[in-house]
């Protein structure tokens, strides 16, 4: 090889030139279904349940529903059940969670940089 034939290597030409593709964050155009269309999982809920119970207004409707009513309240519906049509009836109840402790800014950086307990005794004494 001649000294004439070497290329020389330029930060330019060890890249393609293909352009630089950014990343489309959130959902794109043309994801999922269009505006409007009812969801096919709760359509085919539905008429699953219309063809068991029976369509609103039907003796057949009104005999589910008197028969739910009365092992509602014989207290033999499975307590699943009683607690949807509660919730269904009344709306869930508010839920209320207790925390216990207390976290301080330095027990997160420690547990975050896991910082051994002696060393951060240390670290302590000098920022006080």
């Amino acid at each position: 090889m001649a000294s004439d034939e070497t290329q020389e290597l330029t930060p330019e030409s060890n890249y393609s030139s293909a352009p630089l593709v950014v990343p489309k964050w959130g959902r794109q155009n043309g994801a999922g279904r269009t505006k409007g269309t009812p969801n096919k999982t709760t359509t085919a809920q539905r008429a699953f349940a219309s063809r068991v119970l029976g369509e609103p207004g039907t003796p057949e409707f009104d005999a589910f529903v008197d028969s739910t009513r009365k092992q509602l309240l014989a207290g033999i519906l499975p307590p699943a059940i009683t607690a949807l049509i509660l919730h269904s009836a009344y709306g869930k109840p508010k839920e209320t969670v207790e925390v216990e402790g207390s976290v301080t800014v330095e027990k997160i950086v420690r547990e975050v940089i896991r910082v051994p307990d002696e060393q951060s005794t240390h670290t302590e004494d000098a920022v006080h």
